[in-house]
């Protein structure tokens, strides 16, 4: 059999590595000749997918001697033990190596011929000479081409961030609009997010201050017992893309948040009995064109996007990314996703469709039938990392630029920080979240600060803000709901409940704003989406835009006269809301 024939030369370069130039071309030439063979006696019946593949083997065989032929040694690979001792047979040179090599090389031989005896030695040498001549000729012209595809990428990497960054947030948008030649109101503000390359590539090249890393969010939670970093939407893509080319170093912040993120991953497949492995990717869902709709998944509690628990794409390239990671999980997963009918022609498809209100009738999944270019080129860097030792890391690291800004990477893991305890999310019955997180509310404050400490609640369409004495604001979008101003040192705009007794005719309000009459106690407590103040509670409803305050009253009786404006300069008009409530005294 041709196939097993080919296998000896492969397995004996595998056990037994080619040292020398002379070995590495006399390996290749065996290979490159099995491999000829191997298509020439190939049946190859037309679409079973045999050529294709056999072909450009047999091309890459071919090309790999002949690049073993710019050797000066090369030519003389069957008496290699008779080459001068000027080049040495250490080991394969380097281009440099093979240039000084073949620049020495011709004096040598000149003097061995000198010293020659016999016309056969005379005409080996005369031989070696022409070869080391134009070996040194070919290495020239590597190093040319080299030399100047390194200019050409380095030019690549250069790029203008000057519109892109705000100096005021230290932080780059997410992108400019052209058309009203202005930057995008969103901005890169994660460390958890696939922006963390471009950031510190910006600040290595000196483009970009350093307090930009800094100014990244560091907001953490808890996955399986483990802190790790929030991104936006939980996607393996946001935590483990940069390690395509960026090293991670064993115990910091971000080797830790990887670890935690693809345990999550897999803890979220299991609980679900799919595999694993959530990223932004093409769904089931197709345009006008029968183009495949594309969006960022992600998996519930590791991202700040509400709604993840709606989705569930599975995409195999998020678990060859976890090969970097997490190598024996995510090569059982792709073997899993393979069985389940996902390899495709040109290898694994782009994603697999469980989401519930896309598939067909009596169709428990959909195969997203397409493939992404850069989604196939993330598969064979994470392949080529973990089977070569971080190939691509160790090029990163290596180049002086980067070397001074490796530092940043090495963060060390927080002894103590506040993490971002997030709401238990269930679909269809499974826990999506860890069993046991509730909000936590932060240290209680004072109604006296020396600034007001404050509160911001939205759904995107709805906005409300409350001060740690009760005051604040409420606007529907660009609608001023409740008048104010931007006074640090007058906290009495919002909307307030006074509660009087009846028959005293005393009245206070709930809050210490606006009467400012000292109570027994008051404090006031900021936890995520739910500010307590008093004995008021403001709570916003995710995809509802009303809110509510909850009061502990008796006998009342109310009256309300809101009005609304436009948010611009107070004018004399009512914007405020006028809340009245009358107590009787319990009988």
């Amino acid at each position: 059999m041709p196939l097993a024939r080919l296998r000896e030369p492969l397995n004996e370069a595998i056990d037994q590595p080619a040292v020398t130039l002379p070995s590495a071309w006399r390996c290749l030439h065996q290979v490159a000749d099995w491999a000829r063979r191997l298509c020439a006696c190939f049946d190859v019946a037309p679409g079973n997918g045999t050529e294709e593949w056999a072909r450009p083997f047999c091309g890459n065989a071919a090309m790999h001697r002949m690049s073993c032929a710019c050797s000066p040694l090369a030519g003389a690979a069957r008496s290699s033990a008779r080459t001068p001792g000027v080049c040495g047979n250490r080991g394969p040179p380097t281009l440099r190596d093979l240039a000084a090599c073949c620049a020495a090389l011709p004096a040598s031989v000149d003097a061995r011929l000198a010293q020659a005896t016999t016309p056969a030695e005379r005409e080996w040498l005369g031989e070696l000479r022409r070869h080391a001549v134009l070996g040194g000729e070919r290495a020239a012209e590597r190093i040319q081409a080299c030399e100047q595809l390194a200019r050409q990428a380095t030019s690549f990497a250069e790029i203008e961030y000057e519109f892109l960054y705000d100096r005021t947030r230290r932080l780059l948008a997410i992108g400019y609009n052209v058309d009203e030649f202005r930057r995008d109101n969103s901005y890169y503000d994660l460390l958890a997010s696939e922006a963390r390359l471009c950031s510190f590539v910006a600040i290595a090249q000196g483009h970009l201050p350093q307090e930009s890393w800094f100014a990244l969010g560091r907001l953490r939670t808890s996955a399986g017992g483990e802190p790790i970093l929030v991104s936006w939407s939980g996607s393996m893509f946001e935590y483990l893309m940069p390690l395509l080319v960026m090293p991670v170093y064993a115990g910091t912040l971000l080797d830790q948040t990887c670890r935690a993120a693809v345990a999550r991953q897999v803890a979220y497949g299991q609980q679900r009995s799919l595999p694993w492995g959530v990223s932004e990717s093409g769904y089931n869902t197709v345009d006008a064109g029968l183009n495949y709709q594309y969006h960022a998944f992600g998996v519930p509690g590791l991202g700040f996007k509400r709604g993840l628990g709606d989705d569930l794409v599975v995409a195999p390239y998020a678990s060859a990314l976890a090969l970097m990671v997490a190598p024996e999980a995510a090569c059982a997963n792709l073997q899993r996703l393979a069985a389940g009918g996902l390899e495709g022609r040109f290898g694994f498809y782009e994603a697999i469709d469980y989401t519930s209100s896309r598939l067909p009738p009596s169709q428990t999944s959909v195969v997203v039938r397409s493939f992404m270019a850069h989604h196939q080129g993330m598969v064979l860097l994470s392949v080529g990392n973990l089977l070569l030792d971080r190939s691509m890391q160790r090029r990163f690291e290596a180049d002086p630029h980067f070397q001074a800004t490796l530092l940043l990477l090495q963060e060390r893991i927080p002894k103590s920080a506040v993490l971002r305890k997030q709401l238990t999310e269930n679909v269809e019955g499974a826990i999506l979240h860890d069993a046991g997180e509730t909000p936590t509310a932060s240290t209680p404050i004072g109604p006296d600060t020396r600034w007001p400490a404050v509160q911001l609640l939205s759904n995107g369409n709805y906005h409300v803000m409350v001060t740690n004495a009760g005051g604040g604001y409420s606007r529907w979008k660009d609608l001023a709901l409740t008048r104010w101003r931007e006074d640090v040192t007058r906290d009495n705009w919002g909307s307030f409940v006074y509660l009087r007794d009846a028959a005293s005719g005393e009245f206070w309000s709930a809050a210490h704003q606006p009467t400012l009459k000292r109570a027994d106690s008051y404090e006031a407590l900021f936890s995520e989406g739910v500010p307590n103040g008093g004995v008021a509670t403001t709570v916003t409803r995710p995809t509802r835009s009303w809110w509510f305050r909850r009061r502990t009253i008796s006998s009342c009786a109310g009256c309300a006269s809101p009005t609304a404006r436009r948010r611009r300069a107070p004018s004399s008009s009512p914007a405020t809301p006028k809340w009245c409530w009358g107590c009787r005294p319990p009988t």
